[in-house]
């Protein structure tokens, strides 16, 4: 029994002799044999897995021995469909969408688990197991806030090395901006501590590299923290959005001045004071802008603001009506006079 396409014997063929119970098997190298058959004529079938069938007829006589080549051609085999579910974890799955299998593989981080791997830890909170890892430090700060640190520090003289903290991509400064509350939608009072930042049973994945292997390029001295949860605002790369809002008012009387042109720099927005002398400015990313009030017949408002993570910044502009406009620069832009006293200014 041979491959019509290879011409090699194949093996496991059942060959039988119809209408008798005389059947047998191909061996390795395709060859077969039925001894003491009486002269007849036979109809032989050949049927393999994965070739056509065939029959063909022979003839013996009294006596005679036969021999046979037989090729039969290959022929795929129609199975029933099976259907195969795969169950991935949607929290693995959203992980690696942001490179924490991969990262995880490399082994360079000081400190990389998944939840699970967090959930048979004794550590009640992130301080705590932040505090237990070798190299790094946790320092509380006047203010309530926190630290961490490298230690020793890589730094000339050994200056404090902080490690620079990110939640889902998104840079926090822990201990310089004021609280939220959990989920983020509560103010608080107080700077962010790492347990006010993320619970245990928030975080999804953990990761602590190195100054020499931290995977964050803007921050390549102190190493990184990367703490990412789902279940947590911001969401996957979204900003700590600030805002800056405030009131206009006229120096002199402490009237609301409404119509007042607040501009900012260099994100180029631009809003007006409504009846109450109100403004705002959502939707900041973290940084220092340049802002500036304009309102015909005073003198513009102009002072650098400060926008920190999901900051919200009141400004009182107090604008001298009566004195006249700046004059005009080259190129006809209007220059800005000397500010007014940026007033009071908080950041809550």
């Amino acid at each position: 029994m041979l491959d019509h396409e290879t011409g090699r014997g194949v093996a496991g063929v059942t060959v039988a002799l119809a209408g008798t119970d005389r059947r047998t098997t191909t061996a390795a190298d395709g060859r077969f044999a039925f001894p003491s058959l009486p002269a007849a004529t036979y109809r032989v079938e050949f049927r393999g897995l994965g070739y056509g069938e065939r029959i063909q007829t022979l003839v013996l006589a009294e006596g005679q021995t036969q021999s046979l080549e037989v090729r039969l051609s290959p022929r795929p085999v129609d199975l029933p469909a099976i259907a195969v579910t795969i169950r991935t974890d949607p929290t693995l799955a959203w992980l690696a969408q942001r490179g924490f299998t991969l990262r995880a593989a490399e082994g360079k981080a000081m400190l990389h688990a998944t939840r699970d791997q967090l959930r048979q830890q004794s550590s009640r909170n992130l301080n705590e197991l932040l505090g237990r890892v070798p190299g790094v430090r946790v320092r509380r700060l006047v203010d309530a806030g926190s630290q961490l640190l490298l230690e020793p520090s890589p730094l000339p003289g050994g200056a404090p090395c902080r490690v620079a903290i990110y939640l889902n991509g998104s840079h926090v400064e822990l201990g310089r901006f004021n609280w939220t509350g959990e989920n983020w939608n509560q103010r608080g009072s107080r700077p962010v501590r790492f347990d006010d930042l993320v619970t245990m049973s928030q975080i999804d994945g953990l990761e602590l590299f190195g100054p020499e292997q931290n995977p964050v390029a803007s921050d390549t001295t102190c190493g990184a923290l990367l703490i990412w949860s789902s279940v947590l605002r911001p969401r996957v790369d979204e900003d700590f959005a600030g805002t800056i809002r405030g009131r206009a008012v006229n120096d002199q009387t402490g009237a609301a001045l409404p119509g007042v042109r607040v501009s900012i720099r260099p994100a180029g927005r631009t809003t007006e004071t409504d009846a109450q002398g109100r403004f705002e400015l959502a939707g900041l990313t973290p940084g220092d802008y340049e802002l500036r009030a304009e309102f015909a017949g005073a003198a513009s408002w102009l002072s650098t603001v400060t926008v920190q993570a999901y900051g919200h910044v009141e400004l009182e502009l107090r604008l001298t009506i009566g004195r006249p406009p700046a004059p005009a620069r080259s190129g006809g832009s209007p220059a800005a006079g000397p500010p007014s006293s940026p007033g009071r200014r908080s950041t809550r």
